[in-house]
């Protein structure tokens, strides 16, 4: 049992073989684990090893401050499926916010997917000359760098103008 155990611990040192190193007649250089008369010992370079480099320990974050979020942008009038009567067009806008517009942002309205009013910060506007028929209106808040930050619900309204007729 005892030599079992030896021979187990020893059996590295005994594997471990010489390396020689010889030219043979033709130049080619030959390695060998024979000794020979004209070899010399070989001892081979160190494995390859790579320096990790070190890296700068994590810099904390910089906090930024929380981003405004609005709650609510809401389209107060007209009201929607409401029928407005007119004699040349104007529609008047009443919108809500909260919290209050943010320095910096604006709304800009919205009428059947064209901007009517772009960069506002007035909550009461009046649109001129909307033809009579029906029309889908929203809102958009947006940031000094055009970011959309709140949309409304769009408000479907129906615009019926006094004929000239009567």
């Amino acid at each position: 049992m005892k030599f079992l155990l030896i021979t187990t611990l020893l059996l590295p040192v005994l594997a471990q073989a010489e390396i020689y190193k010889s030219v043979d007649a033709e130049g080619n250089t030959v390695y060998t684990d024979k000794q020979d008369p004209k070899a010399e010992e070989f001892i081979p370079p160190s494995m390859n090893a790579i320096q990790m480099p070190k890296l700068a320990p994590k810099e904390d974050p910089v906090e930024k401050p929380a981003a405004h979020s609005y709650k609510e942008l809401s389209i107060v009038s007209p009201s929607d499926q409401q029928t407005l009567r007119t004699s040349s067009g104007p529609v008047s806008v009443q919108l809500q916010v909260r919290p209050e517009l943010m320095e910096g942002d604006s709304i800009s309205i919205i009428i059947d997917g064209s901007v009517v009013v772009k960069k506002t910060r007035q909550l009461a506007v009046t649109l001129p000359g909307i033809d009579r028929g029906t029309h889908q209106l929203s809102a958009i808040i947006k940031s000094s760098k055009g970011k959309t930050l709140k949309s409304s619900k769009p408000v479907t309204f129906f615009l019926k103008q006094h004929s000239s007729l009567y």
